[in-house]
């Protein structure tokens, strides 16, 4: 849904840009070490993915992929999709560079409701179809909700664009149903294979990591099926594994604000990996 330069007026872009730069620097505030590569290959995706447009009037429609986005990265999104815009509107003309901000907020701005309303529940389901579901009905809305954006600042800008507008809504139906089949597929397996994927913060394995070191039992980002202490020495072992990733993933200044870490560090030691699978800080 790019609009192009020379359609919208001044007060529409001016305060599509103000939007855009709140949601941009709320998103990068949020932004860890962590999330970089997920927002770099999320921007990617769309980037790749948005280019297959169909024209609309002033307006396109093409795939959007905000509902995923949104939560996968949280606040996030919006750096992401302003880096893909921009890459667009430079190397091949699509949408403008004036419209960019205006272009940011209708594409994020529902991607990031979506996230912050719609994944808590996502998260909390255990059947992964059910999770593929919702998220696949968040995708839907965010497409209408973007479509709705488009056509409010073309009226905005002027009323002659009021039935290209109503032909952009009516357009968004074949795309919602597909938005929502990709999205529902990709987190159903995404929730099987790898559910902190959908955790937007960089806390997936740190907070399991840090009880582990802080307390006596033995924790793991497993499934929780198997999250108690496992009697084989296979499955010790993989839990193992899975909590010196989850240490070495965080990043030093996330395990430095946790409390497993604060506690060992006032005894003046430092938890490794090794010593949180055990269960226990290292002595000197």
């Amino acid at each position: 849904m790019h609009i192009p330069d020379g359609i919208l007026t001044l007060p529409v872009l001016a305060a599509g840009g103000a939007l855009a730069v709140v949601g941009v620097g709320l998103g990068l505030r949020g932004l860890d070490d962590r999330g970089i590569p997920r927002v770099a290959l999320l921007s990617a995706v769309f980037f790749a993915a948005s280019l297959v447009s169909v024209p609309v009037g002033p307006s396109s429609v093409h795939l959007l992929l905000s509902g995923l986005m949104g939560l996968v990265l949280g606040l996030g999104i919006f750096p992401a999709v302003l880096v893909a815009l921009a890459l667009q509107a430079v190397l091949f003309g699509f949408g403008g560079l004036t419209t960019l901000g205006v272009n940011t907020v209708n594409i994020a701005l529902p991607g990031a409701a979506a996230g912050l309303l719609l994944g808590p529940l996502v998260r909390r389901q255990t059947s992964p179809l059910v999770a593929g579901v919702l998220a696949g009905v968040g995708s839907a809305l965010c497409i209408f909700a973007s479509g709705g954006g488009v056509a409010l600042t073309l009226w905005l800008s002027s009323s002659d664009f009021v039935p290209v507008a109503r032909v952009l809504l009516v357009t968004c139906l074949p795309l919602a149903l597909v938005e929502a089949a990709v999205a529902g597929m990709v987190v159903a397996f995404l929730m099987r294979v790898e559910p902190r994927m959908l955790q937007p913060s960089a806390g997936g394995g740190l907070r399991c990591a840090a009880l582990c070191c802080s307390s006596s039992r033995s924790c793991s980002p497993v499934p929780p099926r198997r999250t108690a202490c496992g009697s084989s020495r296979r499955w010790r072992g993989a839990r193992s594994a899975a909590t010196a990733f989850s240490w070495a993933a965080a990043g030093p200044t996330a395990r430095a604000g946790a409390p497993g870490w604060r506690a060992c560090r006032s005894l003046k030691v430092k938890p490794t990996p090794r010593a949180a699978s055990a269960s226990r800080c290292p002595r000197r």
